[in-house]
């Protein structure tokens, strides 16, 4: 940020302190397709995946302080540290523009840890989002996706203003796609923790290679043929979270035996099932048996 010479170090810590705390809602991802395609020299995998943004929402409050410090405050107190997206998002725009002062973000958690739901890269793209509103900053987005880059792989799609794209790279290249499929979901979360990193780590790559997938998996979202979709939706990390944690394996197999698809978002642990094909009846039946499990359930529609 660049302030007129006129402007005394103590005027521009002073002059954000009167503005109100900016108010973001931080929507939750599902990836329909996540294939790994390869292996950077670095160890990060090549990916691609079609991801669509759904509601399921955390809320920022974002304010600025005069302790020159970032301060997280969250629901979930073991994400109240530095290596929260949240907080290096911050650290980052801070850095980048030598502020003179601090920032106390309020994050309140409704998407589930350790999900595959993306939450704590959305945390991060709308951290990011929120404080260049604030402050007014104009951070062209090309800006804002190097930043994102640097976050985390997820970041940049929810950077994007799209409902659906198609990730490749590491997950920092995005391309919005032009659809308007509306998908109507339940997602249900087994309350078990998974890490991307160590899901990641035993998924053995480049066994399954679909080359045309994708492509025919977008063609049939646009013609929104869903029996046919459910026939092509993929996530080549199932395999390796089910082999860390066999209990998963089962969640699949309840949705299965009930006669609904059922699919993991991401590098799990949630699950998820496209609710347009099925009655209402079908749904409540389903839901109230997973109620009864003690499980986590959203219902959540392309956002």
């Amino acid at each position: 940020m660049n302030y007129p010479a006129s402007i005394s170090l103590k005027e521009q810590r002073n002059l954000f302190f009167n503005n109100f705390p900016i108010r973001v809602i931080s929507p939750a991802k599902i990836n329909l397709y996540l294939n790994i395609i390869g292996k950077y020299k670095n160890g990060f995998h090549k990916i691609e995946s079609i991801v669509n943004r759904v509601s399921i929402f955390d809320e920022l409050l974002i304010s600025v302080n005069r302790s020159n410090k970032i301060n997280i405050f969250c629901n979930h107190k073991e994400l109240e540290n530095e290596d929260n997206l949240c907080f290096k998002a911050a650290k980052l725009i801070k850095e980048k523009f030598n502020l003179p002062f601090g920032f106390n973000i309020f994050l309140k958690k409704n998407i589930p840890l350790g999900a595959g739901l993306g939450g704590g890269s959305s945390n991060a793209a709308f951290t990011l989002k929120g404080i260049n509103k604030l402050l007014d900053l104009r951070i062209p987005q090309r800006d804002l996706f190097k930043l994102g880059a640097i976050l985390g792989s997820d970041v940049n799609f929810f950077l994007k203003d799209t409902s659906w794209g198609y990730m490749e790279g590491k997950g920092e290249k995005v391309t919005c796609l032009d659809l308007e499929t509306k998908l109507k979901y339940l997602v249900v979360y087994p309350n078990i923790k998974l890490s991307t990193k160590v899901v990641y780590q035993n998924t053995k790559v480049g066994l399954t290679k679909f080359i045309n997938r994708v492509n025919i998996l977008i063609y049939l979202l646009r013609q929104k043929d869903l029996s046919l979709v459910e026939k092509f939706c993929f996530n080549c990390l199932e395999k390796s979270a089910f082999n860390l944690d066999s209990n998963l394996k089962s969640v699949k197999e309840f949705f299965e035996r009930r006669g609904f698809f059922c699919m993991m978002s991401g590098s799990g642990s949630a699950f998820f099932t496209i609710l347009n094909r099925y009655s209402k009846k079908a749904e409540n039946t389903l839901k109230k048996e997973f109620y009864n499990k003690g499980w986590s359930i959203f219902e959540a529609q392309t956002y």
